[in-house]
């Protein structure tokens, strides 16, 4: 399915599903991850200079979206940053439903 859009994705996408560490992967995942760090940063500030600001209404439609936006992007950026290309290996769902294997895949349970 990826290989459709691009050719040459389709090995990549592969290597990443199957669990083998690439290293261009893993830096466009942190770099990613700074990106949006940074741009969380930024809609903090901007968030914060509307929070301080006194108003006699409560909060509006935009604040809670702007709100639901920084949520949004610092779950991205934790996740690209702490499980980077991780996030694409392919998980045996009903091994782990029958607790055969862990969720990270790299070793077995101990339950049987």
């Amino acid at each position: 399915m990826s290989a459709a859009f691009h050719p040459r994705l389709g090995p990549v996408l592969e290597r990443l599903r199957t669990g083998q560490r690439w290293w261009p992967a893993e830096i466009g995942a942190r770099l990613l991850a700074l990106v949006l760090l940074a741009g969380f940063w930024r809609l903090a500030l901007v968030e914060h200079a509307r929070a301080i600001t006194p108003r006699v209404h409560p909060a509006t439609l935009p604040d809670l979206l702007l709100c639901a936006a920084l949520v949004a992007l610092l779950l991205c950026a934790l996740l690209l940053g702490i499980a980077g290309p991780g996030l694409l290996r392919r998980v045996d769902l009903q091994a782990l439903w029958e607790g055969r294997c862990s969720a990270r895949g790299d070793f077995t349970s101990r339950q049987r």
